[in-house]
């Protein structure tokens, strides 16, 4: 019975393999924007030391919601 059920649970994993990458991807792409949001929030640093894409960025997203709000 092990040996039965510890081929079943290698076929799951199998096929779970495509799942786990993109998942796995995602919560990269989740743990950099978390990352720069605190960068971005940060009091520590003036505003004209972060990039200026990520200011443009920022500005883009405030500028939208603000619109979204008001509309």
């Amino acid at each position: 019975r092990w040996r039965r059920l510890a081929e079943i649970n290698a076929t799951l994993s199998r096929s779970l393999d495509a799942e786990r990458t993109r998942l796995t991807a995602q919560l990269a792409a989740h743990r950099e924007a978390l990352r720069r949001d605190e960068i971005l929030r940060s009091r520590e640093y003036s505003f004209c030391l972060f990039p200026a894409a990520s200011l443009r960025e920022s500005m883009t997203r405030l500028q939208s919601a603000a619109r979204g709000e008001a509309g």
